[in-house]
């Protein structure tokens, strides 16, 4: 079993940094980021409503957002330039407006703008072990046509893992389902469950414990889990 941590709002940037870095148990970490209105590319702290706060903070400059919790991605990965840990940016696509021949060229224009500002960031930084992943799939087209040499995801967000061949996959607890997880794991792809809640970490483990356990320990070793409170979700599964 691996960890992936990310920021909750009940925690600094700087003891999240310290913790998933000096924490054994923790493997990585997610951030979230966005672009604003003058085109700063920003990591915001909250994966929850990420959606409804990219919309804000694409609709303000970034001086205006100067009492948000974000941060410049290129500040953020200033800070852990040391970090020996797996960091994976969860790109969140650009609103989208209504769709007509004219907008779609606007859209595509400017996921590549977006795309290329963020690899020109991560390419300051050789040494971070750097992944992206997103729920869009035409953003991640772009993402994998442009930024090269990188691993890439797709958050699932609909019961089918194969719409896109990808490095690795996430998928909500209720999209747990031992078949197609072994399909996927032969295909030498990563599943990573990712836990928001209570209710999530209910669900694994409900899961988990009514599979024998051969089957439970094949299986559940292989995964990655992505929480915001790694040390509950440490203790709570390897009792």
């Amino acid at each position: 079993m691996k960890i992936i941590t990310y920021k909750n709002n009940l925690i600094t940037y700087e003891n999240f940094l310290k913790k998933a870095q000096e924490s054994n148990y923790i493997d990585g970490l997610i951030i979230p980021i966005t672009m604003t209105k003058d085109m700063e590319i920003v990591v915001f702290d909250d994966q929850i409503t990420g959606t409804q706060r990219t919309e804000i903070l694409q609709n303000n400059t970034f001086n205006e957002l100067q009492n948000s919790a974000i941060i410049k991605l290129e500040d953020f990965l200033n800070k852990i330039s040391n970090f020996s840990k797996r960091i994976i940016i969860n790109v969140y696509p650009l609103y989208q407006v209504i769709l007509s021949n004219e907008t779609i060229q606007y859209i595509n224009e400017q996921n590549v703008n977006y795309v290329n500002k963020i690899n020109n960031i991560i390419k300051k930084f050789p040494n971070l072990k750097i992944s992206l992943c997103t729920f869009s799939q035409p953003l991640l087209q772009f993402i994998k046509r442009i930024i090269l040499n990188k691993k890439k995801g797709l958050i699932i967000i609909q019961d089918d893992l194969n719409y896109m061949d990808v490095d690795f996959y996430i998928i909500a607890p209720t999209m747990l389902d031992a078949i197609i997880i072994n399909e996927q794991l032969q295909k030498g792809k990563e599943i990573m469950i990712s836990s928001f809640s209570s209710n999530d970490l209910a669900i694994i483990d409900d899961y988990f414990n009514n599979k024998p356990n051969n089957i439970k320990n094949i299986l559940f070793n292989k995964l990655t889990f992505i929480s915001g409170f790694p040390d509950i979700f440490y203790r709570l599964f390897t009792k």
